[in-house]
């Protein structure tokens, strides 16, 4: 009576697997497939930063609410006050015109950044720009975070960096 259950002490061989040779323009590290890889993940990311520059911007508008309240307040139109407390009012008034005014400024600023770096990014142009959007982006949580961190990710690739900004190592 023959046993058909193999022997535990034979060794065990893998089988051959027959691998694809790999050619020049199918390999991983091809360097005209790394170069159109990376080409179409920057042209991702500056769509994703002209969406968060568009939406900065529209965040960017809702202190113009605060901006009405501060010059019914500057001007006394929002109710009776007492003259003795009227100079507390336009006080306040002030405080509201001045913050919402920063905050206006500030997203303002963040959105033109954002546009910006849209726009120089694919074509491999302004590498501080696009460090100081990604950098900027990691404030506007998650969308944002999520794009600078993936911008972060894809610029300090060493195959990226040195692709930025050729024009300006050939003028020098």
């Amino acid at each position: 009576m023959t046993s058909s259950t193999p022997d535990p002490s034979a060794p065990v061989h893998p089988p051959e697997a027959s691998a694809p040779a790999a050619t020049p323009s199918s390999s991983p590290l091809d360097p005209a497939r790394r170069r159109a890889e990376t080409d179409q993940y920057l042209r991702l990311l500056s769509i994703g930063y002209y969406i968060t520059a568009a939406l900065t911007a529209l965040v960017g508008l809702m202190p113009l609410i605060h901006i009405a309240i501060g010059i019914g307040m500057l001007t006394g139109n929002l109710g009776e006050t007492a003259p003795d407390e009227l100079w507390v009012m336009r006080l306040m008034g002030g405080f509201f015109l001045l913050i919402a005014a920063l905050l206006i400024a500030c997203f303002f600023a963040s959105a033109g950044v954002f546009f910006v770096a849209a726009r120089r990014m694919p074509e491999r142009k302004g590498f501080v720009v696009s460090i100081v959007a990604a950098s900027l982006a990691c404030c506007f949580f998650p969308f944002g975070t999520v794009l600078g961190v993936l911008t972060f990710l894809l610029l300090f690739r060493e195959d990226v960096r040195p692709t930025f900004d050729l024009d300006a190592a050939v003028a020098a």
